[in-house]
């Protein structure tokens, strides 16, 4: 009987495969996909973490007066 709320583990992806206690390297292509993706993430954190606190700043401003 399974608990509630209890998964199974998930299969390892293709990418980065777990065999006998050894990591693997991904390939070129993933890696390529990889560095894209997080080059295309810091990006975004860039624009939206200022924009974030100007938000922040702007609302506590009102809320005081």
């Amino acid at each position: 009987m399974k608990r509630s709320g209890h998964r199974d583990k998930p299969a390892p992806s293709n990418s980065n495969t777990l065999s006998r206690g050894r990591l693997t390297m991904a390939s070129a292509n993933d890696m390529k996909a990889a560095e894209k993706t997080y080059s295309s993430f810091i990006s975004n954190l860039k624009w939206s973490v200022p924009l974030i606190a100007v938000i922040t700043a702007i609302i506590v401003m009102l809320i005081a007066n």
